[in-house]
């Protein structure tokens, strides 16, 4: 019997892979400060920032309601070739409605109202983004294969960058290299799952609105926690600048980054948490209370790490913008924390006992907050408003989860 890699394996393996993924986006970021203007590189940072929103639209929550049903049926070869061509039906059928999205947005965007080509740019790029079948490799628990076939086309298309975008005259260029890579990492995916389970695609548009319907709590709690998050980038634009839109976008992919890194690593446990549990329920609680302390200090050392070095930071990506860039991944920062935390909320408790329900609600609720607040704070204090707020959602987000777990759910007699 093949015996399954540790959790510490696959975690450090997925973050040495995952370095040169997440590394060669952030690369770029310095070199296209240089060589655009700052009103050129907001638009690239706010079509980067849409493009991930409609990204989390159109995987409709397959992140965990696909991992969780591979890794339950991961020995079912048959069963889970059905399944990917259901999850790629239902995402081409959501990228169909996206389009009215994206119309909607010329109209309202100050951004996109002249410049409908990074609207495009945007739509394309998404979809791309949406395809790549993460969830397979997270149900198998071979998402290290994914982050090779990631880290190894990013690394070269920051070449094919650097050396073919130099200017404004070259952004048909830099488009043409937001999509590509994107397209090849989804077709190197689906070869790889062809060899691994003699995958066949075919769509099968009723079980992928079966399955649309089945997920439609998972897809509600990934909507609105992606909305406050990525979609705030989105907000800020009615209010400021582009320029000031590319500093705080810079900021939160500097963040998101360390964001990933927290999420891969609760991503790989999430699916050996949900075998323990119909296995060894007392493992399974010992991981748990491992994954709390373990997350809790990879957010502090995250933030601290942010915090000292945010100065140096602002000499590499925006020197011309450097204390309004200082200010604001100072504020970002203080958000890791309570994510670091909540993911193991998100997926050990509430996503485990079927729950996703209750969880979207908490999430609607401080969606609410989050645009509230943050109006008032961007009309008081501009960008730093912004960055002030989403630490302080975050935080209401975990007190929320750590009140009704520990409440009410945890006096159920069936929860795990």
């Amino acid at each position: 019997m093949k015996k399954e890699p540790s959790l510490i394996e696959n975690i450090s393996l997925m973050w040495f892979v995952n370095f040169f993924k997440l590394a060669t986006p952030i690369i770029l970021i310095p070199w296209l400060t240089r060589i655009l203007d700052s009103e050129t590189f907001g638009f690239y940072m706010y079509s980067v920032a849409f493009a991930a929103w409609l990204s989390i639209l159109i995987d409709y929550g397959f992140g965990f309601s696909g991992t969780r049903t591979i890794a339950k049926n991961k020995d079912n070869n048959k069963f889970v070739s059905k399944y990917l061509n259901a999850i790629i039906s239902a995402k081409i059928l959501i990228s169909s409605f996206l389009i009215f999205i994206c119309i909607l947005f010329y109209f309202i965007s100050p951004i996109f109202r002249n410049n409908i080509s990074w609207l495009f740019i945007s739509f394309f790029v998404a979809i791309l983004i949406s395809l790549v079948p993460l969830y397979y490799f997270q149900g198998k628990e071979t998402l290290r294969k994914l982050g090779i076939i990631e880290a190894t086309i990013n690394i070269l298309n920051v070449i094919l960058v650097l050396s073919y975008v130099k200017g404004e005259e070259d952004i048909p260029i830099l488009f043409l290299l937001m999509i590509l890579p994107r397209f090849f990492i989804v077709i190197i995916s689906y070869i790889v799952i062809f060899y691994e389970i003699d995958f066949r695609p075919k769509l099968d548009f009723r079980y992928g609105l079966e399955i649309l319907y089945k997920g439609f709590y998972f897809a509600l709690f990934q909507i609105t926690n992606g909305i406050y998050t990525s979609f705030n980038v989105i907000f800020l634009a009615f209010f400021v600048s582009p320029t000031l839109v590319g500093v705080y976008a810079t900021c939160e992919r500097i963040i998101r980054v360390f964001i990933t890194f927290i999420g891969q690593a609760a991503h790989i446990v999430f699916p050996r948490i949900i075998s323990l549990s119909s296995l060894d329920m007392s493992k399974m609680k010992t991981l748990r209370n491992k994954s709390l302390y373990g997350f809790l200090f990879l957010g502090i050392i995250s933030a601290f790490a942010l915090y000292l070095f945010s100065s140096f930071l602002s000499e590499i990506f925006l020197p011309n913008q450097k204390t309004e860039f200082i200010a604001v991944l100072r504020y970002m920062l203080f958000a890791l924390i309570p994510i670091s935390i909540s993911t193991v909320y998100y997926s050990q408790y509430f996503l485990l006992n079927n729950d996703e329900k209750i969880l979207s609600f908490i999430i609607i609720f401080c969606l609410i907050f989050n645009y509230i607040f943050g109006y008032f704070m961007i009309m008081n204090f501009g960008v730093k408003g912004m960055a002030i707020t989403w630490p302080i959602v975050e935080m209401l987000v975990l007190a929320l989860c750590i009140l009704i777990i520990h409440g009410f759910l945890g006096k159920r007699s069936n929860f795990l």
